[in-house]
């Protein structure tokens, strides 16, 4: 197997199985338990590398592997009707030793089912690379193909292209869908910052393993003596090295927990890259004065259609309204602002309090499909209060005439 990609097969439910195999259907991991969520499966899965395809026993595909599907962009296998009991026991029957429970025996056939669908493609992309001596591409190449319907030429060309871009995590993930433009720079360098901080992080906590090794070292070379007093300073020492080692221990776990919360942020942009199409961009200004205007508007580039997400709408400078004029039509806002404002300032606001924001430092994202939502919200409110108004309007017309 190439690359070191894999496949899953998940059992979802009240208790949820999973099983992740190779290429070759060796069983790297199977297990199964009550509460099993998304980020745990994700978490657990992605240990033993890049997920190539995740399989089901049903046609309708579950909920939790749609998620898994787009969370780590795994093709999802299902056959043509729900594989039947009689089926479902001959996909494991070699497998009965390693297998737990039904949710396990579940999941290991459906990972199973999915490795013989792909196994023809497979086997011909295996033969072609390695007679263009190219297989160690041969995950990247199978994971476009299955998710993009392009010949495997125009595959190995795309993967070329791409790696000159720089970083191998980022070439896996954009592969699968087209990023815009004027998104991307912007995402991709956050996404490199974060995985340059990971690194030194897992470069740092190397080197505390290798001191707190060391320092255990040099403790079990000590030869202890009968003088008193050569015990009392040993004894003293050992105190003194156990202090050192819990101290390493703290560090490495604090490392640990930043390490995780770096993969996490990691995870959520990689998420967004993914599903670009997806969000809408938003630029962020605290609030619409002049300083904070001066300060961001040549960092975040504000341009013809943006949208602007500020915190407080309600502080605002005519600088700052005349250079956005003509330029930006929707604000979005996080406190509640003032009908006086709102009524006369030449944007559409909408109020973001009810509405999931993801939150990236200097920008932030929202589905589009909730933006345009919150549109036609205000779209109908306009047209009830216009009706509203025309139809006073006739009637004072018609008071005054009798």
């Amino acid at each position: 197997m190439g690359n070191n990609f894999i496949v899953v097969g998940v059992d979802p439910g009240t208790t949820t199985g999973y099983a992740v195999l190779d290429l070759d259907k060796n069983i790297l991991e199977i297990d199964s338990g009550k509460g099993i969520g998304l980020n745990h499966l994700i978490k657990e899965v992605t240990k033993h590398g890049n997920v190539l395809v995740v399989g089901t026993d049903k046609t309708k595909t579950p909920n939790l592997i749609e998620s898994f599907s787009k969370k780590t962009g795994a093709k999802i296998i299902s056959p043509d009707y729900d594989l039947k009991v009689i089926e479902k026991r001959k996909l494991v029957k070699d497998f009965k030793l390693s297998i737990g429970d039904t949710h396990q025996s579940d999941a290991l056939s459906s990972a199973i089912f999915a490795i013989n669908k792909i196994s023809v493609f497979a086997e011909d992309v295996h033969k072609y690379l390695e007679r263009v001596n190219r297989l160690g591409m041969k995950g990247d190449v199978l994971r476009v193909m299955l998710n993009k319907k392009i010949g495997i030429e125009n595959t190995i060309k795309l993967i070329d292209r791409i790696s000159k871009k720089g970083n191998a995590v980022v070439q896996e993930k954009i592969l699968k869908k087209d990023i815009k433009e004027e998104n991307f720079d912007k995402m991709y360098n956050k996404l490199k910052t974060i995985l340059r901080e990971n690194e030194i992080l897992k470069s740092y906590n190397s080197k505390l393993k290798k001191k707190v090794a060391i320092s255990e070292g040099k403790l079990k070379n000590k030869k202890p003596q009968n003088n008193k007093s050569l015990n009392s300073k040993i004894d003293k020492l050992f105190l003194f090295k156990e202090k050192r080692l819990r101290s390493y221990e703290t560090i490495i776990r604090e490392k640990n927990k930043n390490i995780e919360i770096l993969k996490y942020e990691m995870n959520k942009l990689v998420n967004i890259l993914l599903n670009s199409n997806e969000f809408q961009l938003l630029k962020k200004l605290d609030t619409l004065g002049s300083v904070q205007f001066e300060t961001r508007k040549i960092m975040l580039n504000i341009s013809p259609g943006d949208i602007l997400l500020v915190d407080n709408p309600n502080i605002v400078s005519k600088n700052t309204l005349e250079e956005l004029k003509g330029i930006v039509e929707v604000i979005i806002h996080i406190k509640p602002i003032s009908r006086k404002i709102k009524n006369s300032l030449p944007f559409r606001f909408i109020d973001g309090k009810n509405i999931s924001i993801q939150d990236l430092g200097m920008i932030a994202v929202i589905e589009k499909s909730k933006l345009n939502l919150e549109n036609k919200k205000i779209d109908i409110i306009g047209d009830v209060v216009g009706r509203y108004q025309k139809e006073r309007k006739s009637l004072v017309k018609s008071f005054i005439r009798d």
